[in-house]
This record gives C-alpha cells, sequence and structure tokens, in this order.
C-alpha cells in the first residue's frame, strides 16, 4: 500500500506536449487542433514567439478548433491531461516541480532575446518522470533549437 503514488505524484506524472509556434504558424496550430481526438492522456502546452507588444488571441481561436478545454497556465498549476495551456502574455513560462512556473518578460512583454520556447522545453527537459515531447511547427529565429535538444537529450521525442 505504500508504493502507490499520492495523487500529486501521479498528477506531477502527467504526459506534457509542448507545441512551439510563431505567429505565422496559427494555421498550422489550428490544423492540429482540428486533428485531436475529444479526450488525450496528455497535456498540451501551448508556446507561441510574438513580437513585441503583440496580444496574443491565440487561445480563442484554438478554443473554436478543439473539444479540450483550454487554459491560461498559472503560477503553481498542475499540468492535466486532456487540456490545453497557453502562457500569459506578460509571462514566461516554466515548469518547476511538476508545477507551472512563471516570470515576467522584461518589460511586462514578451521581448526579443527571451526565448518563450526554449524556455519552457528547458524546463520541461529536466522533469524525471515521463519524457516529453516537444513539436516544433514554425519558430522566429532559433528559438525552440536550444529546447528541443535538452527534450532529446533527455530522452523526450522531438517533432519538428
Amino acid at each position: 500500500m505504500d508504493d502507490l503514488p499520492t495523487s500529486n505524484e501521479a498528477a506531477a506524472d502527467v504526459p506534457i506536449v509542448a507545441v512551439g509556434a510563431s505567429a505565422g504558424g496559427i494555421t498550422a496550430l489550428q490544423k492540429l487542433f482540428r486533428g485531436l481526438p475529444a479526450s488525450v492522456p496528455f497535456a498540451i502546452v501551448v508556446l507561441q514567439h510574438l513580437p513585441a507588444g503583440s496580444p496574443s488571441g491565440l487561445p480563442a481561436l484554438i478554443a473554436k478548433c478543439t473539444h479540450l478545454p483550454v487554459r491560461v497556465a498559472t503560477a503553481g498549476e498542475r499540468p492535466e491531461a486532456n487540456c490545453v495551456y497557453f502562457p500569459s502574455p506578460e509571462h514566461v513560462l516554466t515548469l518547476e516541480d511538476g508545477v507551472f512556473a512563471t516570470r515576467p518578460a522584461q518589460g511586462g512583454l514578451r521581448r526579443p532575446g527571451i526565448d518563450m520556447i526554449d524556455s519552457f522545453l528547458e524546463s520541461l527537459a529536466l522533469r524525471e518522470q515521463t519524457p516529453s515531447i516537444a513539436v516544433i511547427l514554425s519558430g522566429t529565429g532559433m528559438d525552440g533549437t536550444a529546447g528541443a535538444v535538452r527534450i532529446r537529450q533527455a530522452g523526450g521525442v522531438v517533432i519538428v
């Protein structure tokens, strides 16, 4: 009986699929979500590299393409299977000890030099439980490259 995982340990082991795209990747994201079933055994985190000062309407667009619940990832929240998460446009999202962590982006907005996709992927690669999956649909500059390498080095799967 003592060897059974607690609900917190089980929740921390939810597989995560991180999907990175630039602002030009909206059509690819819509196609991806239209092709998903109504239920998936993993959490999906969508990371969009936006130009400075650009708010994201992507969560609302994706909500129209999927039956999965679409949420803004909040600090301290454990990812749940069967949900789609987006970071707040004003924050850099990471995963620490099985929960989402956020920190303000420089000046409150995403700026060049902050690799939004890499930041999350690199934190995801540090998970010791279930290997993760990174899907890079498009990107700006090299954002996503270093994180994808880290995911692969940690035994995860990378699809570009």
